[in-house]
């Protein structure tokens, strides 16, 4: 297993899996709350989801990591 840390910006990133961290109650930068249905995600603490853009991002895969509440 490769693991790349890169600095930038992130949903630019043409990689086979691109992990967010999301806190709770917040919300997702569009282009991926754009791939989710209404109830689909909460950012729950260690509740995870992953999704499949098919060419809406340069990821193949994203995966939500919930984060809890912020503080």
């Amino acid at each position: 297993m490769n693991i790349r840390v890169t600095y930038g910006e992130a949903l630019r990133q043409d990689t086979p899996l691109l992990a967010i961290g999301a806190w709770e109650a917040e919300g997702l930068p569009r282009p991926v709350a754009e791939l989710l249905e209404d109830g689909d995600w909460a950012g729950t603490f260690k509740r995870t989801l992953i999704l499949y853009p098919r060419g809406a991002l340069p990821a193949r895969r994203v995966l939500l990591v919930g984060l809890g509440k912020r503080g």
